[in-house]
């Protein structure tokens, strides 16, 4: 939940994707690449312009200083570059996460889990069921 003092009013916000729109005109740069390189998600330009959100302050800023610091626009393979690097960035945090060395955990389907005894001698949980006994008896 964001609060008030974070948001931009709602012409504020149209401002600033008025500010977008004509630097994906004059630069012919895909706004896809805007918004990678600004690290914003791709739905702000619709939430402004449909569902009438409010941007935040620091998304304003991000959108703002990634057209100030491609003037010229972006070109693809400066694109190609970041998007591999991010895809990069992330497998490395999975990898990470996998290789953490957690204690195996030892499951024991021999031992009764409520009191340790093994079920082979029988417990007050797992009585012991005799191969001789009539199958009746058994259940």
């Amino acid at each position: 939940m964001r609060y008030g003092q974070d948001l931009l009013g709602q012409t504020e916000s149209r401002v600033v994707i008025d500010e977008v729109n004509s630097w994906i005109r004059r630069t012919g740069t895909n706004y896809n690449r805007l918004v990678t390189a600004a690290g914003v998600a791709p739905s702000t330009r619709s939430a402004v312009r449909t569902r009438q959100r409010r941007l935040t302050i620091d998304t304003a800023d991000k959108l703002r200083a990634a057209m100030a610091a491609y003037p010229h626009g972006i070109e693809r393979g400066e694109h190609k570059a970041r998007v591999r690097q991010a895809a990069r960035q992330a497998l490395d945090r999975q990898r990470a996460k996998q290789s953490r060395d957690y204690p195996a955990a030892l499951v024991d389907s021999s031992l009764c889990v409520k009191c340790g005894a093994r079920r082979v001698l029988g417990c007050e949980h797992h009585p012991l069921i005799l191969s001789a006994a009539p199958l009746n008896e058994r259940i």
